[in-house]
């Protein structure tokens, strides 16, 4: 979602600042780029706020605020900070402190400022590719300076990404594999090589091993594959051997650990995902029946290995109110082909007039998986607004005793026409009304009566329709025809009471678990490595 994208965009260029800012406080030599990088940070972060504010992503991020007046103060906002920031740095360019000779390419402090041109990079294709609207509203066919003829749009998103930053997110996770190993100033070659050798080859064989378990094809993705094992497999290596015993570094290595735990998770359960919400019949072109299925209420259908019941919709309560809640169960099959519930699940759908309706997820947890459900597609009309639909309008004219034929099995004749009239205080007519008297005849010779009126009152026009519920029929008095001088009468059949239903995606993401532990691990070991960086200078200080 590009609201999500710009909101990741500003952290990666957090993160390549502050291993900057770590090589500088070591052994310093980077300060311009460290310094850059950080207001680079700063400055998405205010475009990000644009971006999402502004109304500019209104049609393509359901996350997005409609335009709420603010874009021209946020643009002057995000503009005067650009300006004023690389200003500074611009006028204060010569006078920061510059490496003094260029670093050798077999050092740490090369491959971590590397490693930060690399988040960079990622980070501006991202950008980049969620700016695609604003382009649109620069230089598009509407735009401000049109320059090309159709909206430039990214027809196959997820692709688009995963072919630019899976290659990027090699580079990083093989950085991370090797940087703890690399010394500054110079590292000795052949102890390197030896170092990370064992991590390298477990790593290989960790990769073949899930790469055939996993019919893994992708030359890109086994890449991928190999170098989150190196990067989590080099990291243990290094933190058992090495970390435990120079203090400051445990806290780095965990945070890597997680790293390559996040990348690999994210891989397996991706590229492995099994949509099991699959449909046998066709149902629209914009919900294919190979990801959606089609569950009416309190129907039971096969769901993968699971038997799915659409129990009902019900109002969210309190702070929840604005949500709409479908209550799914589980079953499975036991040895005797009986189905038990295995859990239950309620996706939900938050709506909202002013930003448009978005679904939220329910996902059932388990060791090795989680199974993510949303609703696609749901009603959400009012009770008041299901009711009383009707179609196949009918539009017939009759004189007085005429009669006509109605939907083949119905005879309308118009018996007479009566007119009323009342006049104001002034004398002059308030409004006129126009009354039809018909008789409608069923197949069964059972015949009843409706007396559709027209009211006008002025130069406005209004109708008082004739419902008969015995035939599910409306009939209204559509005006005068001024020629003919004949009634005009309209007749509509009542749709038939349609079975609530609802859309429904469901998805297994094998190993997952991998994603949330890495995501903990990576917190944990930022955490130490923060608090192994501020205690020294407390106990100095103390």
């Amino acid at each position: 979602d590009p609201v999500e994208n710009s909101s990741l965009v500003p952290w990666i260029t957090i993160v390549a600042a502050a291993h900057l800012i770590l090589i500088q406080k070591n052994k310093g030599g980077v300060l311009p780029s460290a310094f850059f990088m950080s207001i680079i940070s700063f400055i998405l972060v205010l475009y990000s706020t644009f971006l999402t504010r502004s109304g500019v992503l209104g049609d393509s991020s359901v996350h997005a605020f409609v335009d709420l007046g603010l874009s021209g103060q946020l643009l002057i906002y995000l503009l005067f900070f650009v300006l004023y920031s690389f200003g500074l740095f611009a006028i204060r360019y010569k006078s920061i402190p510059k490496p003094k000779k260029e670093e050798t390419i077999n050092s740490r402090e090369f491959w971590v400022f590397i490693g930060s041109m690399v988040l960079m990079l990622a980070s501006l294709q991202i950008t980049i590719s969620t700016s695609m609207p604003v382009f649109n509203k620069l230089f598009g066919p509407e735009g401000l300076i049109p320059v090309y003829d159709a909206n430039k749009t990214i027809a196959n998103p997820l692709e688009h990404y995963n072919q630019w930053q899976v290659p990027f997110a090699i580079v990083i996770t093989l950085l991370i594999a090797i940087g703890q190993f690399l010394t500054y100033k110079k590292t000795h070659i052949n102890q390197f090589v030896k170092r990370i050798a064992a991590s390298c080859i477990l790593a290989g064989a960790f990769t073949v091993v899930f790469a055939l378990a996993l019919k893994m094809s992708n030359a890109l993705y086994i890449s991928l594959l190999f170098t989150s094992w190196f990067a989590i497999l080099a990291n243990i290596d290094y933190w058992l051997r090495i970390g435990k015993k120079i203090p400051g570094i445990s806290g780095s290595s965990i945070a890597h650990i997680g790293f390559g735990l996040i990348v690999l998770g994210t891989l397996i359960s991706n590229a492995n995902k099994q949509i099991i919400s699959q449909n046998r019949a066709f149902i629209h072109e914009d919900f294919p029946s190979n990801e959606n299925l089609l569950i009416e209420l309190n129907d039971t259908v096969q769901m993968g290995p699971y038997w799915v019941t659409y129990n009902g919709e019900r109002q969210g309560e309190g702070h929840q109110s604005h949500y709409n809640f479908y209550d799914l169960a589980f079953y499975t099959e036991n040895a005797n082909k009986q189905l038990e519930l295995a859990f239950t699940l309620n996706p939900s759908i938050q709506k909202n007039e002013r930003m448009g309706n978005v679904p939220e997820p329910s996902t059932q947890h388990f060791l090795n998986r989680d199974i993510y459900t949303h609703v696609t597609y749901a009603d959400l009309r009012t009770e008041e607004e299901k009711e009383g639909n009707w179609e196949d309008e009918f539009r017939f004219e009759l004189n007085q005793g005429d009669s006509q034929v109605v939907y083949q099995d119905l005879l309308f004749k118009l018996d007479s026409v009566v007119a009323d009239y009342r006049r104001n205080e002034d004398g002059n007519i308030d409004f006129i009304a126009l009354g039809a008297m018909i008789s409608i005849k069923g197949l069964a010779d059972t015949v009843v009566h409706a007396t559709p009126i027209y009211l006008v009152r002025g130069e406005k026009a209004s109708t008082i329709d004739a419902v008969l519920e015995e035939f599910g029929l409306k009939i209204q008095i559509g005006g005068i025809d001024p020629e003919s001088n004949k009634p005009i009468l309209r007749v509509w059949r009542q749709k038939p009471e349609e079975k609530p239903f609802i859309l429904i995606q469901a998805i297994i993401f094998p190993m997952i678990n991998l994603l949330w532990l890495g995501s903990v691990l990576m917190a944990i070991g930022s955490i130490i490595a923060v608090w192994q960086r501020i205690r020294p200078v407390r106990k100095a200080r103390a």
